[in-house]
């Protein structure tokens, strides 16, 4: 009996034993999207798509991971400099619209998607290049060949006529569809090795002659007189001179 009795008791130590050293798999918690009982979310997203040409940025705003019994409010926010969109459509799926920016100026936009007291948002930044091309930089044709005469008969209210001067030259351009380009003209004596100078950047603005047409007029003043200058026409376009093809050889005058 006492034998039996040791037995039954070492056995019963021996399954208790193999009981305390049984093992589970574990579980990932989050390997599945987190869902609340009655909730209207499960995995919330918002994400943003940035290109640009030029200045224009082309904003894509796309949502997911919600229920669409509760939309949830969309916004974006724009940080860097002034600026304005244009074409905006967007909702709680999102949508799509036009920023006009600065060049030479980076950008932070911020996506906001808002469901309930969940809030879920996304930064994407773009730069845009300080000489962003708006205009294709090529030398106007129509102001390749600018006259220099010695008057220009302007429509002043009293009908003045500007004569050239002494050590002057003037220039008149054709203005037609050129109006708001910027011109620049460099000059320096004929055959001389000497640097070019340079005129401020004027506007082609446009100035009507006595005989109705509109065209731009520009004085090299302080020249020397009875001397031939090499004169070259050009205009600015993204910060850069771009010179006209043609060279002109003219001789200012003497009083």
């Amino acid at each position: 009996m006492k034998v039996k009795l040791i037995v039954f008791i070492l056995l019963g130590i021996c399954i208790f034993a193999c009981k305390k050293n049984e093992t589970y798999p574990s579980q990932n918690l989050e390997a599945k999207p987190q869902k609340k009982v009655g909730s209207t979310f499960s995995s919330p997203k918002i994400e943003i798509q940035l290109s640009k040409n030029g200045t224009s940025i082309t904003v894509n705003v796309t949502t997911s991971g919600y229920v669409s019994t509760t939309p949830p409010s969309v916004e974006v926010g724009i940080s860097g400099s002034d600026g304005f969109m244009t074409s905006q459509t967007l909702g709680p799926a999102g949508g799509s619209f036009i920023f006009n920016g600065t060049a030479g100026v980076s950008y932070t936009f911020t996506g906001q998607m808002l469901i309930g007291s969940v809030k879920v948002t996304t930064v994407r930044f773009i730069s845009l290049s300080p000489n962003s091309p708006t205009t294709s930089c090529t030398y106007p044709s129509s102001l390749a060949t600018p006259s220099f005469p010695e008057s220009i008969p302007y429509a002043s209210p009293t009908g003045e006529t500007l004569y050239q001067g002494d050590g002057e030259l003037l220039l008149l351009f054709p203005t037609d569809a050129q109006l708001g380009v910027k011109i620049v003209l460099r000059y320096k004596k004929q055959y001389s090795a000497e640097d070019w100078r340079y005129t401020a950047p004027f506007t082609c603005a446009g100035t009507q002659l006595q005989n109705g047409d509109i065209k731009t007029f520009y004085i090299i003043n302080n020249l020397e007189s009875g001397t031939t200058y090499t004169v070259q026409p050009g205009i600015l376009c993204n910060d850069k001179f771009i010179e006209c093809p043609n060279t002109f050889n003219r001789t200012t005058i003497v009083l």
